[in-house]
């Protein structure tokens, strides 16, 4: 039976979602990567996808300043790491360092690939829209990357742990906060 339940307790419930490192540079040059769950695909022809930051967010600066992002699904190798970069300001100094996580040039834009992810989506913005308390940066994805041998990646279970499963289903749990 349904009934009425607040925000977090109707989110939780939806989830899990896939949670993503979405990548950009700072005008410096410098690297960042932030977790996200807000994220979808939104055209076909052609191909276009949106992320969804918070105004305020570092990452939002940097997207603003590329003009470009990339879609990471991070690999179930580099679980603790991408939770890192979900939960710390890149303001705060070079989250990759901190964690550890490798980069690889992008083909086609100024932001980076994380190493470790089974798919990524390089991204040119070819759109910005506000969204309450919230920017949707739409972006035209311009190339792809994925490893066939890294199938799992994870899902967000609205801020509290991070699952695995691959496009089989397949599923595995790893960290859980409270």
């Amino acid at each position: 039976m349904l009934s009425e339940m607040n925000w977090k307790e109707a989110v939780t419930l939806a989830s899990p979602y896939p949670y993503l490192l979405v990548t950009s540079r700072d005008s410096n040059g410098v690297p960042n990567a932030m977790g996200i769950g807000w994220w979808s695909f939104t055209s076909i022809t052609p191909p276009l996808m949106l992320v969804s930051i918070g105004k305020g967010r570092y990452t939002l600066d940097c997207i603003r300043h590329t003009k470009d992002f990339v879609a990471c699904f991070p690999g179930k190798d580099i679980v603790k790491e991408s939770w890192t970069c979900g939960v710390i300001s890149g303001r705060d100094g070079n989250k990759l360092e901190k964690t550890g996580l490798k980069i690889i040039d992008a083909k086609k834009v100024k932001s980076p690939i994380i190493a470790g992810s089974s798919v990524a989506f390089e991204c040119t913005v070819t759109d910005e829209v506000e969204t309450g308390d919230h920017i949707l940066f739409v972006g035209e994805v311009v190339a792809m990357h994925g490893d066939a041998d890294n199938p799992q990646h994870l899902y967000s279970v609205f801020y509290n742990k991070l699952v695995s499963l691959d496009n089989e289903g397949n599923r595995n749990f790893f960290l859980e906060f409270k």
